[in-house]
């Protein structure tokens, strides 16, 4: 239940309320000025208890500075790997050799121009001795 009272102010801005039903529990340490008593030692850097938000953002862009340097590093690294593995190939190591029918198959399509046959001719009804011999110098090129 709250009650209404009386309020004063004083010259100096503050102000006194007229309160029968104050809390008694309230401390009332003032010196007579209103303005409560405080301990000698007790300066404005101590009442103000917290963390500047801008070092909270200070931190955040250095770490995001370090990860940022962290991934180009090893991105930097990996590129570097790949590199040297490709600039440090031997060649006879991976130099691939073709079969020996691939060879053949070009000795008998050069022998078969020569014969009068012309890349793109159909086949027709019965293909032509040139074509057969393509066509099995061909399949054996695709099975080796």
């Amino acid at each position: 239940m709250s009650t209404t009272g009386e309020a004063t102010v004083n010259p100096d801005g503050s102000t006194t309320f007229d309160d029968a039903g104050a809390d008694a529990n309230f401390d009332n340490t003032t010196d007579g000025s209103g303005i409560p008593n405080m301990d000698e030692e007790t300066t404005a850097e101590e009442i103000i208890k917290g963390t500047d938000p801008a070092l909270y953002l200070a931190i955040a862009v250095v770490c995001f500075a370090v990860i940022f340097v962290f991934i180009q590093i090893r991105k930097k690294r990996k590129s570097d790997e790949i590199d040297s593995f490709f600039s440090n190939l031997d060649g006879d190591k991976f130099n691939l050799q073709l079969p020996g029918s691939v060879d053949e198959y070009y000795e008998v399509k050069e022998k078969c121009e020569k014969a009068g046959w012309e890349p793109g001719q159909s086949s027709g009804a019965q293909p032509s001795p040139h074509h057969r011999a393509l066509a099995q110098a061909l399949m054996k090129r695709c099975i080796d």
